[in-house]
């Protein structure tokens, strides 16, 4: 859905003709959309930095479709690095949806620190034999 961008922002939701407040919920700083949302928030970017830096993946991060196009282009390869980062990639959308939501609808906040480390727990959890030889070789958290 998110690929499609046809997950319910805020700038969707007023295209329609709803009344609702356009501000991100995640770093108050643009107005939502799928464009900001997942790579171009603060916040976002934050996590998805330290995400790729973890992964041993040195570049910075880029806006929705850059994104897309790289990890297009990223796991295109059987390898057990582009597993991790096509499967790092889907959780942090995940998170950020499900952190959005929260805030949005039951005023919880929960800092980009512990999403992160949410994330890794779940990569470390769900790796198959593929993937297992380079999450042993990576930091269960590297946020100290």
């Amino acid at each position: 859905m998110v690929a499609h961008e046809k997950l319910y922002t805020r700038d969707r939701l007023q295209s329609w003709g709803m009344q609702v407040d356009q501000e991100c919920v995640l770093c108050k700083q643009a107005n939502e959309s799928i464009q900001h949302l997942f790579f171009e928030c603060s916040y976002a970017n934050t996590l998805w930095s330290t995400l790729l830096a973890w992964q041993g993946i040195k570049r910075s991060v880029n806006g929705w479709d850059e994104e897309l196009r790289w990890a297009e282009k990223r796991t295109k390869r059987k390898t057990a690095a582009a597993e991790l980062y096509k499967i790092a990639l889907a959780a942090t959308v995940y998170y950020l949806w499900q952190e959005r939501n929260a805030r949005t609808f039951q005023a919880k906040v929960k800092g980009w620190e512990l999403i992160c480390k949410k994330i890794i727990q779940e990569l470390h959890c769900r790796s198959s034999r593929h993937t297992e030889k380079i999450l042993h070789r990576l930091d269960w958290y590297p946020m100290k």
